[in-house]
């Protein structure tokens, strides 16, 4: 999928966060799986970002989306590393769900959008905003 096919995804969902959480690492942490979908927003330091055997090399600003019970292991690069990890539900909802012919949009099994952040500063502040 590409990016307009993800931005056309995302627009019709319908998202629950249900967590928000900030950290900062100075030495690599165990491999964490996640409970739910889930955002990874790198905003300071360099990491290998290993999410289900895919290696990523990510320099922050970055963002990486992760799916349920994916495995994300974080081997740090720099003497430490700050990134939020977003979790949340979603519901696709489309206008022409039920008309016949129309099939509801999902992500395909194993493709997870990660991409260096733009405008990472505001994503930031929006979520320093709401972790609390």
């Amino acid at each position: 999928m590409q990016g307009e096919g993800y931005a056309a995804y995302w627009n019709h969902s319908f998202i629950r966060i249900m967590d928000i959480r900030h950290y900062r690492i100075t030495a690599s942490p165990a491999p964490y799986r996640f409970p739910s979908n889930g955002f990874v927003l790198a905003t300071r330091g360099k990491a290998r970002l290993i999410l289900d055997g895919k290696l990523l090399a990510p320099e922050a600003p970055y963002l990486l989306h992760g799916g349920q019970h994916q495995c994300l292991e974080i081997v740090l690069n720099d003497t430490c590393m700050e990134y939020y990890l977003i979790l949340y539900k979603n519901k696709p909802e489309f206008p022409y769900i039920g008309r016949a012919g129309h099939k509801r949009a999902a992500l395909p099994p194993g493709d997870q959008p990660a991409f260096p952040a733009c405008l990472p500063s505001g994503y930031a502040a929006g979520a320093g905003k709401a972790h609390v």
